[in-house]
């Protein structure tokens, strides 16, 4: 699962800048020995380091594994993490709903998150203008957006860690979501409560111990006690599962179905 990595300014992107990170986006595939890098690898490097360029961002790296191509100005380190905790989140996530009866197929290319340094940089590359945002699946790209907390200002910060991984794993399953057949086209109406019911559901999931999707989120149940505690009240339920591919129907009407409770999204 190692890939090539390379480094390029996207401020003073040119052609021979272009072949230099495609050239490592080819040496990671056939140095495993599989294609040559598709000619849609090429224009998604191209695509993302145009934004860049129009960001005013530069010093972007691009590394592969085999379902990921990770790209942005964020430490190597960071990157390359990002594309082994979505690797091994992406083996889990097809196991855990193949044995909930879905019939799911395995992304059909690589997948590309943009992994960008800080704060301001994914402010100025996603133009995302909430206030508080740690990362986001944007469907209209199919991209998947984040950014190390880590580089905030002070000391190490223990929280950033598990809060990196935390944002990854939720939104990498959007994304895995809308490319393996679970969810169809992002771009069609979907229920919110949904989407980011599955988002959460496997939040659970940890790449360096047992812990699986699905698992019970004392997190956010904490989360969930003390919004009520505040008054807060349950949205009605709203089923429309009807609104997903319909490769993601179960295969047989057992227990495995998908429902919806509450307004939110569960699987039993």
């Amino acid at each position: 699962m190692h890939g090539g990595t390379s480094e390029c300014t996207s401020s003073r992107f040119n052609r021979r800048c272009w072949l230099h990170l495609t050239l490592a986006v080819w040496a990671a595939r056939t140095g495993r020995g599989d294609e040559p890098a598709s000619e849609r690898d090429d224009r998604e490097i191209v695509d993302v380091l145009a934004i860049a360029r129009r960001s005013g961002l530069g010093n972007f790296r691009c590394s592969t594994s085999r379902r990921f191509l990770a790209i942005g100005d964020a430490p190597d380190a960071y990157r390359l993490e990002a594309l082994r905790v979505a690797e091994g989140l992406t083996g889990a996530f097809l196991e855990h709903y193949e044995t909930k009866g879905f019939a799911l197929t395995p992304p059909p290319r690589r997948l590309t998150i943009v992994t960008l340094a800080d704060a301001d940089a994914y402010a100025r590359f996603s133009r995302d203008e909430r206030p508080v945002a740690y990362g986001m699946y944007d469907g209209s790209t199919n991209r998947l957006l984040l950014f190390d907390l880590r580089s905030r200002r002070g000391p190490p910060d223990q929280r950033a860690e598990v809060l990196n991984l935390q944002v990854l794993i939720h939104e990498a399953q959007h994304q895995l979501a809308f490319n393996t057949g679970l969810l169809i086209d992002p771009r069609a109406d979907h229920l919110r409560s949904l989407v980011e019911g599955l988002g959460t559901y496997g939040e659970t999931y940890r790449p360096s111990r047992s812990a699986g999707l699905g698992e019970i989120h004392h997190e956010r149940l904490q989360s969930l006690s003390r919004y009520l505690r505040r008054g807060a009240r349950w949205l009605p339920p709203r089923p429309s599962w009807r609104r997903t591919h319909p490769s993601s129907t179960p295969r047989k009407r057992s227990s495995a179905r998908p429902t919806l409770r509450a307004g939110c999204s569960s699987i039993t």
